[in-house]
Formats: C-alpha cells, sequence, structure tokens
C-alpha cells in the first residue's frame, strides 16, 4: 500500500510467449486504477522482444 498523495517505484517485468512475439518491438498499455476513488492513469510502454525470439 501507498499512502495517499504519495509515490511508490515499482519495477514490472512484461513477458510474452514466443510463438506471440510479431516482431522486434511491440507496444502495450499499463492501466492503473484506484477502486475507492476511481482515479485512472493510463502508460504506453514498449516490449522489446530478445534477440532470439525475432
Amino acid at each position: 500500500p501507498v499512502e495517499p498523495d504519495r509515490l511508490k517505484m515499482l519495477k514490472v517485468f512484461v513477458r510474452q510467449p514466443a510463438d506471440q512475439i510479431r516482431g522486434a518491438a511491440q507496444t502495450f498499455t499499463f492501466r492503473v486504477e484506484d477502486k475507492s476513488s476511481f482515479e485512472a492513469d493510463e502508460y504506453t510502454a514498449t516490449f522489446n522482444a530478445p534477440e532470439i525470439a525475432r
């Protein structure tokens, strides 16, 4: 939990099955929601496939 009006840094590791990799890079969106205040924000990120999977 994070106190109100405070920030917390998180590291998020994203995996994708090798048979679903469609190219060297693929964009996706993180969506974070506060269920009590209904605040939400989105961040668009890029998944960079490892050399072996390309």
